[in-house]
């Protein structure tokens, strides 16, 4: 499968598996979005801490705001 082309959102994007995720999938072609607790530089990102409710809340109204989420 390909992913040239697609906008994908990875959660834990700023390190470790998340962190390699993404960068594969920018490898392929995708436009990746992260969401971390951390900021991420040089990425189209959302801070989100999975401890804080109000936090997964506002990341969840930011992704409309984003262009079509394929994956």
């Amino acid at each position: 499968m390909s992913f040239k082309n697609k906008q994908v959102v990875v959660v834990g994007a700023a390190t470790g598996i998340g962190a390699a995720l993404a960068a594969l999938l920018r490898a392929d072609g995708a436009s990746v979005v992260g969401m971390d607790r951390e900021e991420m530089k040089g990425s189209s990102s959302i801070t989100m801490d999975l401890a804080r409710l109000e936090s997964i809340e506002a990341a969840v109204r930011a992704v409309p705001t984003l262009s079509l989420i394929h994956i």
